[in-house]
């Protein structure tokens, strides 16, 4: 079953914990899904930062592929357990993050519309080219987060991003809204 979900934009403060969280809550509480969230973003939580030091250890010993089979072996077990399976994935492109965007079968790319969010978007577009026979996860799409409806410079950025077909922009914007800043 093709149902694990990686949440991830090189670019940190897009929303994308923000947008895992509300995602798993609306597939369970009004869809009777059972989801498992996996938060790989070391920014999240102090536990989380366990995370980190892992990842420092793996790359220093060059296990890269250790950690690929690793998080392989627990998506095929989650992809069986549950329903969906979304995956906070830090920003940047560290080893963790290749892992699981490889191991994933679908990934979701949340953006502000900005200049710097944006360019984001283009380096993770390039570094999904890279070694294409490892595989990679499908793109689902590109949501557009924290627009700012009374701003001219975030109205052209969304409509850049709309239009390249490449994005596959989600219909739907998320507003700004101070309440979750």
């Amino acid at each position: 079953m093709r149902n694990t979900i990686a949440i991830m934009n090189t670019k940190g403060g897009v929303g994308k914990s923000t947008i895992v969280h509300a995602a798993a809550e609306t597939l369970a509480a009004f869809h009777g899904k059972n989801v498992l969230v996996i938060d790989s973003d070391a920014q999240a939580s102090v536990s989380a930062m366990l995370l980190t030091l892992f990842e420092r250890e793996v790359s220093k010993e060059s296990q890269h592929a250790a950690l690929r089979t690793a998080i392989g072996g627990l998506l095929s077990r989650a992809r069986i357990v549950f329903d969906v399976v979304l995956i906070d994935c830090p920003p940047g492109l560290s080893v963790l993050t290749e892992s699981w965007l490889r191991e994933a079968d679908f990934h979701i790319s949340p953006t502000k519309p900005d200049y710097i969010s944006v360019c984001g978007l283009d380096v993770f577009r390039r570094f999904k080219g890279l070694n294409p026979e490892m595989g990679f996860a499908e793109n689902l799409g590109v949501i557009v987060n924290m627009k700012d409806k009374s701003s001219p410079a975030d109205d052209e950025y969304h409509r850049w991003l709309a239009e390249n077909a490449e994005n596959r922009c989600f219909t739907q914007v998320l507003p700004r809204l101070n309440a979750l800043q």
